[in-house]
């Protein structure tokens, strides 16, 4: 239509000049009313079918995965246009887009007006921001085309006896009123009626909406081009989003792929004579746990015990050295908070409290690691220019074990009771903690080069804690691989007898016997009323937490890496609290239940397209004072969400009701969410709900819930 107008017809161009040797280049379009409302009929045509097309892939989108639950509302499952990222994320908390997934959500974020970045987001987000801004004025009855005009600068042509005083040209614009394009001042003046201009202008067919053309190329045919390919590019996103085999579907099974592969530190012993073997056996046979310990001459450190008739050995290898660059003492307290990092995790690895004193700062403690209500503070003291001296040596580990244990308890007593303490994790996040209602206990770490036998650190009364070699301390977490075993292990030992530095490895083993010959607490009466089957082990295990099972001990751990990692704009306290809670999982089960969500995985995302797929273990910790629960469903979006927090606070309700709890203190539940992911970033998402509420629903819905998860078929199969 545009291109069968007389561009004479329907534009032109003229100057205006003044006595005073100033003149002005107009120009203006002449579209007739009724070409104009043809124009507009034509493009709101056009842009509506954009609009509908991406509406309608939304909606498809929203169907395939929602296939097994329930119709989805297609008002509510439109393509957004909006301003900014803020208006964009409330959509979901406020109800639009519920029956898509996270990736597919994640997809329309990225075709935004808002979008910008990269020359792509920047051409995304210029089509997107036209699109939008033109259905706007559509709805507001405003005209939608117009012509523009570009200019290249006029040329102007001066009488012989003319001179250009100044010139200025205007930027390029809507011609819908006449337009100003340059201005200029000739001298003498009366010569500007004699001025000559030949305009240069293009006019072409635009939209009435910014973002306004930004060049000669830039008009409305470029822009309906652009703006369908930025459209198919995410109709067919989209599609590809609910068509491309996952990755499970391409690679098979994860429980396949990384199958179960028990592993064991403990290694058949080669003697270098018959009279070796027989005094070790000897000695681990008089031994009541089965273990024994040898020092090599190069110091290594190697424990004994009999596996059926065979004599095998566990290394404990020496403490990992610290960060050469760094001073020995600032090396050794890092190396130190990097294995509970590293092992545990960084979110309850706490740097040491820096406070000022007078003109100066100075560092409170060497660090401390919290989680729940408990707590350590630790205190590192390094040997440097150690010799060969045993008394020298003994006289310097005790002196070290007794100063640190000092300092730690000045800490505790002086800084950290504070209501509002504030310290920095090993992610580099700030937290605030009830300083005051954590229970500290001081952890002395030494490290020594070569430490002489037999030094045991003088009992110091009303001191208790802690003391022991960097090698046991990394001992302890390559063995149990959590920061709350760790705490709970330095608590249960602070206030027993001082033992001989370099035998914390026996006591652990000594107390790990013990936990195994305990009877286990009994269940309370309304677990075994519930069906529950009581899974205890030891508190400390044997083998270390992953030894049964590897990969299946490193799934356990991605969850609670997934929580931390995720971006949250509540309080930090919150997050570390729910990590405190998890981490209470006993450290012997992991890798089984790592395993089993693995396998659930494999068998939701394999489910058919038509099955919704969700099964669920829960387990009591604490004598039923928590409530976790685990999940893994076939699909994840807003609906599913729903589904999840109302079965998790059907069953919260039914434990408050079946323990007796009445508050006003209730006990925590938390329900971890596992879902495939289908774009193959990662290989599943978690997704977190915790709560100390109390009942959430009335007699009547708790009981129609209950029908509704009860019914044959339904997705409730929950194992105790």
């Amino acid at each position: 239509m545009w291109n069968g107008l007389d561009p004479d017809d329907v534009f032109g161009a003229w100057l205006d000049t003044g006595e005073d040797g100033r003149g002005e280049l107009r120009a203006g379009s002449y579209i007739a009313e009724e070409a104009a409302e043809a124009f507009d009929r034509r493009a709101a045509a056009f842009l509506k079918s954009v609009k509908e097309s991406l509406d309608a892939a939304v909606l498809a989108a929203a169907q395939t995965v929602c296939t097994p639950m329930w119709p989805v509302d297609p008002d509510l499952h439109r393509m957004p246009l909006m301003t900014t990222a803020e208006e964009f994320d409330a959509l979901v908390p406020n109800g639009h887009l519920l029956g898509l997934r996270p990736d597919q959500v994640r997809v329309l974020r990225k075709f935004q007006p808002f979008t910008a970045g990269s020359s792509a987001a920047v051409f995304v987000g210029t089509h997107m921001s036209c699109l939008a801004a033109a259905l706007a004025a559509l709805g507001q009855g405003e005209r939608l085309v117009c012509g523009w005009a570009t200019h290249t600068g006029p040329d102007l042509r001066l009488p012989d006896d003319a001179t250009l005083v100044w010139f200025e040209t205007k930027s390029d614009g809507p011609l819908t009123s006449p337009r100003l394009l340059a201005t200029f001042q000739v001298d003498p003046p009366e010569a500007a009626g004699q001025v000559e201009v030949l305009p240069n202008v293009a006019l072409d067919l635009a939209l009435t909406v910014p973002p306004w053309p930004a060049n000669i190329d830039d008009n409305f045919q470029a822009r309906s081009r652009n703006l369908l390919a930025a459209a198919t590019h995410l109709i067919d996103g989209l599609e590809r989003s609910v068509s491309t085999p996952t990755f499970l579907q391409q690679f098979g099974r994860l429980d396949d792929l990384a199958p179960t592969a028990a592993s064991t530190l403990w290694k058949p012993v080669v003697f270098e004579s018959a009279e070796q073997e027989t005094e070790a056996r000897e000695g681990l046979t008089a031994s009541d746990l089965n273990l024994a310990s040898f020092r090599g001459d190069d110091g290594t450190y190697t424990l004994l015990r009999l596996d059926g008739d065979r004599v095998v050995g566990r290394e404990i290898p020496e403490a990992s050295p610290p960060e050469p660059s760094l001073p020995l003492g600032t090396g050794t307290e890092l190396a130190a908070l990097e294995a509970a990092a590293a092992w545990g995790l960084p979110d309850f690895a706490f740097h040491a409290k820096v406070v000022t004193k007078g003109p100066g700062r100075r560092e409170i403690g060497d660090g401390t690691l919290v989680t729940g209500n408990r707590g350590i503070v630790l205190q590192v003291k390094a040997r440097d220019g150690a010799t060969t001296v045993a008394t020298r040596e003994s006289s310097w580990l005790r002196k070290k074990a007794g100063e640190g244990l000092r300092q730690a308890h000045g800490t505790i007593r002086s800084t950290l009771p504070d209501p509002n303490l504030s310290l920095t994790n090993f992610r580099d996040r700030e937290v605030e903690l009830p300083g005051d209602t954590i229970d500290w206990v001081p952890v002395v770490i030494l490290d020594h080069p070569s430490p002489p036998d037999d030094v045991v650190p003088d009992q110091e009364p009303e001191k208790n804690g802690l003391i022991l070699l960097r090698r046991d301390w990394e001992f302890l977490w390559d063995q149990l691989r959590s920061v709350s075993a760790v705490v709970d292990y330095a608590h249960r030992v602070a206030d027993k007898e001082r033992i001989a530095l370099g035998t914390e490895v026996g006591r652990y083993f000594d107390l790990a016997d013990k936990d195994e010959h305990a009877e286990p607490d009994p269940m309370a009466a309304w677990m075994v009323e519930a069906g529950a089957t009581q899974t205890s082990g030891p508190t400390l295990p044997r083998e270390p937490a992953d030894t049964a099972d590897a990969i299946g001990h490193s799934v356990f751990h991605r969850i609670l890496e997934d929580i931390a990692n995720t971006d949250m704009a509540g309080d930090e306290r919150t997050r570390l609290h729910v990590l405190a809670l998890i981490d209470k999982f006993w450290v012997g089960h992991r890798a089984e239940l790592g395993r089993t969500l693995l396998r659930r995985i494999d068998h939701c995302a394999l489910s058919p397209a038509d099955e919704l797929r969700a099964q669920h273990r829960i387990t009591y910790i604490d004598g039923g004072q928590l409530q976790l629960t685990f999940s893994v469903y076939s699909q994840f979006t807003g609906y599913h969400q729903q589904l999840f927090q109302t079965w998790v606070l059907h069953r919260r309700q039914r434990f408050l009701h079946q323990a007796g709890a009445t508050g006003p203190d209730f006990p925590w539940t938390v329900a971890v969410l596992l879902t495939p992911r289908p774009d193959g970033a990662r290989l599943w998402d978690t997704t977190v709900l915790a709560t100390n509420s109390g009942p959430a629903y009335d007699e009547e819905a708790f009981e129609s819930i209950g029908r509704a998860f009860a019914q044959p078929g339904a997705t409730d199969e929950t194992i105790l």
